[in-house]
């Protein structure tokens, strides 16, 4: 079976005819190819005689100044509670204290303390949970503050002084 095959296929080979290029085969390459030159040759003429174009003059510096618009930072830091809000509660807490040291607690006539025990007895007669609060409040805006300072020492290398 496979002598058959092989002797079909030799038969099919010789029945094939050679090919045979056209006659004009070298004739027609040789005319594509000084077409190709010819063209290549129009084209370098025509982008020789088309001016070249240049930048305007201030190119550098309107491209510099977008990057620098773009370069800014997008969010700046600005604090929650403002440097005037600070001054306000350190007022209230100042005004807390005058009205502390100015009542009079249990009845007892003023002239006859002396002012440094009528302000203990009045811390002593506010209850011990708004101390705690007060204290902790105050040492989380300090925890803050320090976490805030921090974090601009590593955007800028330097604290930031300047007023907010």
């Amino acid at each position: 079976m496979r002598a058959n095959k092989k002797d079909a296929f030799k038969k099919v080979i010789k029945l094939a005819a050679e090919d045979k290029a056209a006659v004009n085969f070298t004739g027609s390459i040789m005319n594509s190819i000084h077409a190709d030159v010819q063209r290549e040759a129009v084209l370098k003429s025509i982008l020789q005689r088309q001016p070249t174009e240049s930048p305007a003059f201030d190119f550098t510096i309107t491209v510099m100044a977008q990057i620098a618009i773009k370069a800014r930072p997008a969010n700046i830091y600005k604090p929650i509670i403002t440097s005037k809000a600070w001054y306000g509660i350190a007022a209230m807490v100042a005004v807390f204290l005058i009205l502390i040291g100015l009542s009079n607690p249990a009845g007892r006539p003023a002239s006859t303390q002396n002012p440094t025990l009528s302000l203990s007895n009045h811390i002593n007669a506010i209850p011990p949970i708004y101390f705690m609060t007060i204290i902790i409040a105050g040492t989380l805006l300090f925890i803050d503050y320090l976490i805030t300072q921090r974090s601009k020492r590593g955007q800028t290398g330097r604290i930031d002084t300047s007023p907010v």
